[in-house]
């Protein structure tokens, strides 16, 4: 385990060679660290805390080959990370945990995902494309607002959401996206939220939703 807090905002720390026998990232181990470029191997980590490298700036990869639960925050702020490995051990990705990761530009992720929280890849200005399991069961609020180069979301299409109404402002915000009909496979049995496609291209909703 690396515990809380243990580097957090040290400017000056560039590398960091974190043993592979490291299976948690404590709360805030990282955060602030806005010179941290390499983070060695951490393919073995299970579980990365909240705000484990909330605002390392100048951080642009991280394998996360083992892991199966990014907390709340985790990369939160992270605006030069590119590439992300998501693994099929992975289940939960938690509230605005690659919230302004503005250079990410792909997302995929296969196996055992669940649950997508709230906020969780909003204001990824550069993301295009993500693609999801069957296995996804809950996506939250505003999870994608602000992804304005997001186009297809098609990556969607299959999932029961009747028992799900947090969809505020999911896609809120999403500037180029203006093809939804895949959406019309959602069974959702009412919908009130609001903004769900708030300041997007969208014309033609999903059969759904009320504006």
């Amino acid at each position: 385990v690396i515990g809380s807090s243990v580097f957090q905002d040290n400017k000056t720390v560039s590398n960091i060679i974190i043993p592979s026998s490291v299976k948690t990232i404590g709360y805030s181990s990282f955060k602030g660290c806005t010179n941290l470029k390499n983070i060695g191997d951490i393919s073995n980590c299970e579980t990365i805390g909240q705000y484990a490298f909330y605002g390392c700036s100048n951080l642009t990869h991280v394998d996360l080959s083992s892991c199966k639960i990014i907390c709340d925050n985790a990369f939160y702020d992270c605006t030069n990370l590119t590439s992300i490995s998501f693994p099929s051990s992975l289940t939960d990705i938690g509230d605005s945990a690659f919230k302004r990761c503005t250079s990410l530009t792909s997302i995929d992720c296969s196996g055992n995902l669940y649950r997508i929280a709230s906020d969780a890849f909003s204001s990824c200005t550069s993301l295009m494309s993500v693609s999801f399991p069957d296995s996804l069961t809950f996506i939250g609020g505003g999870a994608f607002e602000g992804c304005t180069s997001l186009t297809d979301v098609s990556y969607l299409s299959n999932w029961d959401f009747s028992w799900l109404y947090d969809l505020d402002y999911m896609f809120s915000g999403c500037t180029n996206l203006s093809d939804v009909s895949a959406l019309n496979n959602w069974n959702i049995n009412q919908n009130d939220d609001p903004g769900v496609f708030d300041n997007t291209a969208v014309t033609t909703y999903p059969t759904w939703y009320t504006i």
